[in-house]
C-alpha cells in the first residue's frame, strides 16, 4: 500500500504508527512532486484507515497499537452495518406501485390453470 502526505510531519508520524502496529518499517520517501510516501505490503485499507483516524483523534504515533486498530475497524464495520445497501437507495420508485398490479395479474393466472 501506498499512502502519500504533503507534510514530513504527517508522513513520519503515520510510519511510526504503522511501526508499532505491524512491527516493520515502512519505506518513507520523497516523491518528484514536493510529497511524500509511505509504503508498506503490511496494510489494507481498513487498516491505514484506522491508523489514520486515531492519528487524527490525537492519540501520539508512538501509542498506537494493534489492538487499538482492530477496535476502530470493528467500531467502522459496526457503523456501516446500519447504513442501506446503494441498491436499495437507488431503485426506481416507479416500480413500486407496479407490484399490486403484477401480483393481482399473477394471482388471476393461478386461478385460471387451477379452473381449467
Amino acid at each position: 500500500m501506498r499512502i502519500h502526505f504533503e507534510n514530513k510531519l504527517q508522513a513520519a508520524r503515520f510510519a511510526t504508527a504503522v511501526a508499532n502496529v505491524t512491527g516493520r518499517e515502512p519505506f518513507l520517501s520523497r516523491t518528484a512532486t514536493p510529497s511524500w510516501l509511505v509504503q508498506t505490503s503490511d496494510l489494507n485499507d481498513e487498516l491505514a484507515g484506522a491508523i489514520f483516524t486515531l492519528l487524527e483523534r490525537g492519540t501520539p504515533c508512538h501509542q498506537v497499537t494493534l489492538d487499538q486498530v482492530a477496535e476502530e475497524v470493528e467500531t467502522g464495520r459496526r457503523s456501516h452495518q446500519w447504513t442501506r445497501p446503494d441498491s436499495a437507495a437507488r431503485r426506481p420508485a416507479a416500480i413500486l406501485p407496479l407490484m399490486p398490479a403484477a401480483f393481482t395479474a399473477l394471482r388471476g393466472r393461478r386461478q385460471a390453470v387451477a379452473a381449467g
